[in-house]
Parts: structure tokens; sequence; C-alpha cells
């Protein structure tokens, strides 16, 4: 009879058993030193200083603003839209009074909702100046609207609004809108008066003919109004020849109508061939 045989070696599972030989070893834990604190502490305070030295003293705040390149756009506009910036926020947080966090896109994109001008930069001093500078547009002619004169330039594109009393009238061509519905529509930041640009030429053209005229666009998208001091009504069809319309406007006067008598009429018409009507 054969004896089983038993062995006495034992076999110890990690999982199963905790024996010391399969015991992990543990990552002793570094304490971070008192000293290490404080300094950490200390730089946190000295960024903390900074930031709070940088964008809310009043050192960088910003108490000059420089116009560089008006001359019919008044400085006291330009002051105004940047004043109405610098009481504002800044992502909720940061005055933009302060010259780091003043937001010079946004100001300018103002400006130019308002006036029409090339090569516009804003650029900051730290010596808390602002510098606004620009070129500006010259106008073609004067658009007036609703009792509101704006310059417009040779597209028609709006360059800023004007006060009544800022209008020379010896250079300037007034075109005068007599609908009721405006004629002004918005472009993104452009504002353009859509009557077209023939209107503008005939206008242009007239100018070089008369002095201090006053023009009138009526609904009547070929007709051409000019107002006469004292006098009447001019139509003038700008689809013709308005050379030749004004030709005979000179006849009629030097003609048939004399100059004491030109003011007595409501209009007249030259918008039809060879033929002038009047009354």
């Amino acid at each position: 009879m054969m004896r089983r045989r038993y062995s006495h070696t034992r076999v110890y599972s990690q999982k199963k058993y905790n024996n010391p030989f399969f015991r992990r070893r543990r990552k002793k834990v570094r304490q971070v030193s008192l000293k290490v604190k404080f300094l950490i502490a200390g730089i946190i305070l000295i960024i903390a200083g900074l930031f709070w030295f940088i964008f809310y003293h009043e050192y960088f705040y910003i108490e000059n603003i420089m116009v560089e390149g008006g001359e019919r756009i008044q400085d006291y506009k330009i002051y105004e839209i940047v004043d109405k910036q610098l009481d504002k926020k800044r992502l909720f947080v940061f005055n933009q009074s302060n010259i780091f966090s003043f937001s010079k896109k946004q100001v300018k994109n103002k400006i130019l909702e308002q006036f029409l001008v090339d090569d516009l930069k804003i650029n900051k001093n730290l010596s808390s100046t602002l510098i606004i500078s620009f070129k500006e547009k010259e106008p073609a002619a004067v658009w007036c609207e609703n009792e509101e004169y704006y310059y417009i330039d040779s597209k028609l594109n709006i360059i800023a609004k004007i006060n009544s009393l800022e209008i020379d009238s010896n250079s300037s061509i007034i075109l005068k809108n007599i609908e009721n519905e405006s004629q002004i529509r918005k472009n993104g930041i452009i504002k353009k008066v859509t009557i077209g640009e023939e209107y503008l030429k005939a206008s242009l053209l007239l100018s070089q003919k008369l002095k201090n005229i006053q023009l009138e666009i009526n609904d009547q998208e070929t007709t051409l109004s000019l107002n006469i001091q004292n006098g009447p009504r001019v139509h003038f069809n700008i689809e013709e020849d308005l050379e030749k319309q004004f030709n005979k406007l000179k006849a009629l006067v030097q003609g048939k109508i004399k100059n004491e008598q030109i003011n007595k009429l409501q209009y007249i018409d030259l918008r039809f061939g060879d033929k002038i009507y009047y009354k």
C-alpha cells in the first residue's frame, strides 16, 4: 500500500492572505515646510498686489484725451463718445477708465458708427493719455431730411451729422428729402443715402451753374428739383441733358420772364423735351 506524500510548503496569495512578504511599500508623504508655505503665500500676495496696482490704482486712470485730425468733426463729439466708454465695465469687472482695461475696439466701433473717417487709430500712453487720430473724408454735399443735416461723400455715404449752423452755404450743395420716408439706410456700421449716385452727379453739375442752391429729392426717380431763393421750384430730369435743360431755364429768365417776375412763379418744369412749363 502506497503512502501519500504531503508537502509542507505553503503557497501564499497576495490577494487573499495578509503576508508581510507581499506588503506594498508605502510612499512617504513629504511634509511642506513652514518656510515654503510662507514663500508661496508671499508670491500670491505680490501677484495680487501687482494686479490691483495695474488695474485699479488711480495712477493708471485715463486723465487726458487728445484728438488729432479733426476739422469739420468737432473734438467735443469724440470726447463724448470716449466719456461714455470710460463709465462702462469690461468683462463685468474691469474699469474702462483704466489705461490697460480700456477697450480700443469698442470705442473705435462707436466712432465709426457716427463718423466716416479714414486711418482711425487709438493709442494708449502710459502717462494716462489716450490719443485718437484720423483723417476726415471730404464731403461732396449736405443731405437734409426731417430737419437734420449730414455731410455725405461722393458715394453718398454719411460722413457725419452736423448742425445747420455749421453748413457753409457758399460752398455746400444741400440735397433735401421732401418725402416722409427716410432715405438713409444702415449697412453694418456705415450709413448711406439710397437715392442713387445720379442725383449727386446732377447736383454737382448744376452747382457749377448756380450758387447757393438747395436741391430737393422727391419720389419720382428721375426728377431733381431746385429751389430758387424766394422764387419757384425748378424741375430737372436727371436722365436727360442737364446742360440743355439749364440753357432752357436761362433763356426763359432772360426772355419771357424778367427777374422781378420770376419770384411770383410757383414752379418751372424743364423735364419734357424742348418744352417749358411754368405757372
